[in-house]
């Protein structure tokens, strides 16, 4: 009875390391294949990383917030499948985790990891996992003009001061993604303000009023649908006043958008999250919008030869 008591409790002991294992996070951040979590969601070209839980037989020790203390003669040997057939993409080696980087055409990929004792030589069954790959994020200016936007059909725009679409209407951003659910994105672009002392022939950027909302500099605009109406220019879009009013012109740049995919798949390079670290997508287009707010003309007084001249 002894023995069977103490065979008994050994067994447990190992069920509730295993289920212990099996629910926790490995390194923190990653979290188990199933339910939600079922289908890991990558962008495409990126480069990320998968990891498998240890059999706790033969990883006794083994940490998963440290990723820490694999059995020595434990090896793991990654498939591009379902069942752990075909080449392998990774070698077995005892590493708990493969680092790929995901094609370039969104579509599904199988991946499945089998582990095995060198000493042993005993193969376990393979576990899978399907990585959707998904297009990159995109964003452009609403075309259609009007409604309350500055539709990119409409631009250049040049309006008089005053009026009433320059105090309604917006600077839209569209976007596009390949997920399912809130995309969570974020935008970056910056707002250039300019002034003409020669009736528009040339222009002088004024610095300190330029508007930058950069992702370099950790200050984009997060995105809540699949628009985005841009920040309006400090004071509204008038003239600036340099001693009289002159001509001044607004310029819109999209400079890039991301994802809560893209910055997932940043993982490797951006763990601790810095706004200011994340990469952008949709960066080489640099697409424009411009608005000329022109001041209105101040008639002067008429002159005529004077009464006197023939005196």
């Amino acid at each position: 009875m002894k023995k069977i008591t103490r065979n008994l409790v050994a067994a447990f002991a190992v069920t509730f390391l295993f289920v212990g294992l099996a629910q926790a996070q490995i390194l923190t951040d990653y979290v188990q294949s199933t339910g939600v979590e079922a289908t890991d969601t990558v962008t495409v070209n990126s480069t990320t990383r998968l990891y498998v839980m240890p059999d706790p037989v033969y990883s006794p020790s083994y940490v998963a917030s440290t990723n820490a203390n694999l059995g020595t003669n434990q090896r793991w040997e990654w498939y591009p499948s379902t069942d752990g057939s075909g080449t392998a993409i990774k070698a077995a080696a005892n590493e708990n985790w493969i680092e790929y980087t995901w094609g370039s055409s969104p579509t599904t990929y199988p991946v499945s990891v089998i582990e095995s004792n060198s000493a042993v030589s005993c193969p376990g069954s393979a576990s899978t996992i399907n990585v959707e790959i998904i297009a990159e994020p995109t964003v452009a200016y609403t075309v259609a003009d009007g409604s309350g936007i500055f539709g990119s059909s409409g631009s250049p725009f040049s309006f008089c001061e005053g009026a009433a679409r320059l105090g309604t209407d917006a600077v839209q951003a569209t976007f596009t993604h390949g997920m399912t659910g809130s995309p969570s994105l974020q935008v970056e672009y910056t707002l250039a303000v300019d002034t003409s002392h020669n009736g528009g022939g040339s222009w002088t950027n004024i610095a300190a009023m330029t508007q930058s909302y950069d992702g370099a500099a950790g200050t984009q605009q997060a995105v809540t649908g699949t628009t985005h109406n841009l920040t309006a220019p400090a004071g509204g879009f008038v003239p600036v006043n340099d001693g009289v009013d002159y001509p001044t012109r607004f310029t819109y740049t999209l400079t890039g958008v991301n994802d809560r995919i893209t910055r997932k798949c940043d993982y490797l390079t951006n763990s601790a999250a810095a706004p200011a670290a994340w990469s952008w997508y949709d960066t080489t287009d640099l697409e424009t919008i411009v608005i000329v707010v022109n001041p209105t003309p101040v008639t002067g007084p008429i002159y005529h030869i004077s009464n006197m001249w023939a005196n």
